[in-house]
């Protein structure tokens, strides 16, 4: 099982991002801004920031940018990656079966 350096690592790969937890973040390439507490969550997160997941595999499978989840199972997904920007998503199992779809509004 691959771990994750301690959340005080401060190389780039993990420059401005926060993960505690056991594999908290454990994908994440050149995405900053994201935070992770909890056990997996924010697993599959690589490229995109501004994430929030708090909560045992809360965002497990998300690869989407600005979303906040709050809960256990919050936000975890699909099989497949959840690809919807901008989400909130509170409570246990939240979202659970979420694949994409995002709330976004131009206000240019």
């Amino acid at each position: 099982m691959k771990r994750n350096p301690s959340f005080l690592d401060l190389s780039a790969r993990f420059f401005l991002n926060v993960a505690i937890g056991e594999n908290a973040l454990n994908n994440v390439g050149s995405g900053a801004d994201n935070t992770a507490i909890g056990f997996q969550a924010g697993y599959s997160t690589s490229n995109n920031g501004d994430n929030t997941f708090i909560g045992y595999n809360s965002g497990y499978n998300n690869t989407a940018k600005r979303n906040t989840y709050i809960g256990s199972g919050a936000g975890q997904g699909s099989s497949g990656n959840s690809t919807g920007d901008q989400n909130v998503m509170l409570g246990g199992n939240a979202g659970f079966y979420i694949r994409n779809g995002e709330n976004y509004r131009d206000w240019e």
